[in-house]
């Protein structure tokens, strides 16, 4: 069985250096390194095959909302409040929020035109794209006083912003807290918005108008996501592409309501 996926891979792996060796040669700035990680080409490849198999949704990666508003001060507070994490379980992430993964590289290999507008927030990238989500449905009236949920939150980082616009009440943060200690979290929210952060089984929920689900893999938490019946959820679009049986769980019951190359928006049916 090993040696057949083995075979399967290799194949795929030349299919994605023929597939996107145009485009790696176009772009002489391009590193070996670059032109070579087929887990990334790969992660480029199921993503657009997602996008096209919803191409009615597709939002041309749309931050229209989120500029509406200055940030500014969330973001300095944010920064200023994350000094200690140099020291955390996984400082190389939370240290590194706008580089870190592929969330940023995929921008870049699309030539998104406001990455720069994206690299101002003390957020991981896809975040930025959820908070423009979230936004247009709050906008547009389709989200009112349930709970907006982000699991995993870490820091709650992404919470701070969304403090802006809803009451901290409205707000849940889940973790498990292997990735980021209680008390990091606490610091952190000493000067920023304290919000609620529990783990799954601690966590009293409400009413769920907005789950929020980014940079984990979905497969070890997309049953306990399911069950609170959220009106909307809101992935990161690379966790949802390359997994069919993801697809197939959320199929059962959500709707894509909107997709692009960083994050998906489902809908209950």
């Amino acid at each position: 069985m090993k040696t057949v996926m083995k075979i399967k891979w290799l194949i795929k792996k030349a299919y994605l250096y023929i597939l996107f060796y145009k485009k790696n040669i176009k772009a002489k700035s391009r590193s070996p390194e670059e032109v070579y990680d087929f887990d990334f080409l790969n992660t480029v490849f199921e993503n657009n095959k997602l996008i096209k198999s919803n191409i009615d949704t597709y939002n041309n990666l749309d931050l229209s909302y989120v500029k509406k508003h200055n940030l500014n001060d969330i973001t300095e507070t944010s920064i200023e409040n994350s000094k200690n994490l140099v020291n955390s379980i996984n400082n190389e992430y939370f240290s590194n929020l706008n580089q870190y993964g592929y969330g940023r590289k995929i921008l870049d290999y699309e030539n998104y035109s406001e990455i720069e507008f994206v690299d101002k927030f003390h957020l991981y990238p896809a975040n930025v794209f959820v908070i423009n989500e979230i936004l247009k449905l709050q906008e547009n009236k389709e989200i009112q006083n349930g709970l907006i949920v982000d699991y995993p939150s870490g820091i709650g980082n992404l919470l701070f912003y969304l403090s802006k616009f809803f009451p901290t009440e409205n707000l849940i943060g889940i973790d498990d807290f292997s990735q980021i200690s209680k008390k990091d979290i606490e610091d952190y929210q000493k000067s920023t918005s304290v919000i609620e952060i529990n783990k799954y089984e601690d966590t009293n929920f409400r009413d769920v108008d907005v789950l929020v689900s980014i940079e984990l893999t979905l497969d070890v938490i997309i049953e306990n996501i399911l069950k609170l019946n959220s009106k909307y959820l809101i992935f990161e679009t690379m966790y949802v592409s390359r997994f069919n049986d993801i697809q197939k769980a959320l199929g059962s019951s959500y709707i894509v309501d909107s997709i692009n190359e960083s994050v998906v928006v489902y809908r209950l049916k």
